[in-house]
């Protein structure tokens, strides 16, 4: 049978429905499955809330719009008659009181999303919030905890995962039909650019640019379709609108299994070519205004159609708070999308001021290291190599450490000169390893920190409770960053020299 996604084609989408004759997950419910009605409020009725999300809202039988609210009370008391919805307020307390809403949907500015998510939840009412969640990982969290102290369901709108296109996309991920995955790519391109008032140009209320903007959904997006996201390095600018925040993206992504992946979005191409390309060890696809499959057996090409963005995202947010069941999007991805986010950001502004003024560069490794690691490790006294024994350091090790893709590594360059690097083995295991080595004539000018620093920081981005490493008995310096850092001996450790591991927890 034909499986066609209904719905409007408005200016340039993210993503497809498709017509074609293999299942795909259904939200529609016969009259005997029926939910009960969600009645909606609209906190902050903005361009997608008027063009995408009450539309969507308004067709579904599970949903209705009980109220809107902007801040002016002349414009909401407009949005209101086109929009065919009842009530209008302009106070985020007033919508907040009405006791016939059950649910918000929060699509203020991002720099506000903590304080009304948080006061949605107090209110006693369901949220469903607006990527990205917040403007840090900490507010996420903040987020999350209130919602799980009020006992009020939480869900984001990335609302590619509602798309029955992606959820059979993940299927053939996952069902092997493109063999081993090995990469990505997606390309996101429309003429947007944002009003000078806009508050989207403003980084303290966006917390960035098109990355935030339209980025994100395709950081979650993969995520969802190929799993972990371990590391994201990007790079972006602003040479058309020359704004504050950049209007093109490009990140690139490395994920848990090995896959690599990369996102180019931008606000300044009006001739698009939105894709999608998926490729494994035994075929590949790709996404675009149309379907093409190419494996072993042969291509498959099918026409695609544009759905109702919303209607997949609203109609599972009814059925979890009615039957208590999992979000397609929860508030940990939320936190974890800004996580990456945040990661994504600090790639670009790698400079490190050392103690003694001196500018360092902060990266991850890369293969071609293995020379300049290695001389930095022939360099080392014996002093500094006992405390490594029996592990040599050698030239040799160097170009170890630099071509072994288990081993996620940060170097630190002062120049062309290597000054210190920092690894975490088994990555993929509970509580990663970590460790270190600073060549003898930077100790003590804060190499060792900021590599220390950098380590943590991507140990946490990708949900690992804590980091474990093993130190000298007699290497005091160690100790004493280590300590400063939040690490905690925990006992001696078996080993050619006298040794304690200590641990930093995450969580």
């Amino acid at each position: 049978m034909n499986c066609r996604v209904s719905g409007e084609r408005t200016g340039i989408t993210l993503a497809y429905g498709i017509v074609s004759t293999a299942p795909v997950l259904s939200f529609s419910r016969s009259p005997a499955q029926a939910l009960p009605v969600l009645t909606w409020g609209i906190l902050g009725a903005g361009s997608v809330a008027q063009r995408r999300v009450i539309p969507s809202m308004h067709a579904l039988a599970s949903c209705e719009v009980g109220a809107l609210m902007v801040r002016d009370q002349g414009r909401a008391d407009a949005l209101v008659a086109e929009l065919d919805v009842p009530r209008a307020y302009s106070s985020v307390e007033d919508l907040l009181a009405d006791d016939k809403l059950d649910a918000i949907y929060v699509s203020s500015p991002v720099s506000l999303h903590e304080e009304h998510a948080i006061a949605v939840a107090k209110a006693g009412k369901h949220v469903l919030c607006e990527k990205p969640m917040a403007l840090t990982p900490d507010a996420c969290r903040r987020i999350i905890r209130v919602c799980g102290e009020e006992d009020v369901h939480l869900q984001l709108c990335f609302v590619l995962r509602g798309w029955p296109i992606y959820q059979r996309l993940k299927t053939m991920v996952e069902d092997g039909t493109v063999g081993q995955f090995v990469s990505a790519r997606a390309h996101l391109a429309k003429w947007v650019p944002w009003d000078d008032d806009s508050w989207r140009r403003d980084v303290a209320q966006s917390g960035g640019g098109v990355l935030v903007d339209v980025g994100t959904h395709y950081l979650d997006l993969f995520r969802f379709l190929f799993g972990e996201i371990f590391e994201v390095v990007h790079r972006g600018g602003s040479p058309v609108l020359d704004i504050e925040v950049e209007e093109t993206s490009h990140a690139l992504v490395s994920f848990e299994n090995g896959g690599h992946g990369q996102i180019t979005s931008t606000i300044v191409v009006p001739h698009n070519g939105n894709v999608l390309e998926i490729y494994g060890t035994k075929g590949s696809i790709f996404l675009g205004s149309t379907l093409r499959v190419v494996t072993e057996e042969g291509e498959q090409l099918e026409e695609v159609v544009f759905p109702d963005y919303f209607s997949g995202l609203l109609d599972q947010f009814v059925t979890c708070v009615e039957k208590g069941e999992e979000p397609l999007a929860s508030g940990l991805d939320g936190l974890r999308n800004i996580e990456l986010v945040t990661q994504a950001y600090a790639s670009e502004d790698a400079r490190v001021e050392l103690a003694d003024g001196t500018v360092g560069h902060l990266r991850w490794k890369r293969p071609s290291d293995g020379p300049g690691i290695g001389r930095m490790l022939e360099s080392c006294s014996e002093q500094t190599a006992l405390y490594f024994y029996p592990y040599p350091l050698t030239t040799e090790s160097g170009h170890k450490v630099a071509q072994d893709e288990s081993i996620r590594c940060h170097v630190l360059e002062v120049g062309e000169e290597v000054v210190g690097y920092v690894w975490l083995q088994s990555i993929l295991s509970e509580i990663p390893t970590l460790g270190i080595c600073v060549a003898d004539a930077w100790q003590g000018k804060g190499v060792g920190r900021a590599l220390m620093e950098a380590s943590i920081e991507a140990a946490r981005t990708v949900g690992k409770p804590a980091l474990r490493l093993t130190v000298n008995q007699d290497n005091d310096r160690a100790f004493r960053l280590y300590e400063s850092l939040g690490f905690e001996t925990t006992g001696p450790v078996e080993s050619k020299r006298p040794s304690y591991e200590m641990r930093l927890k995450l969580e």
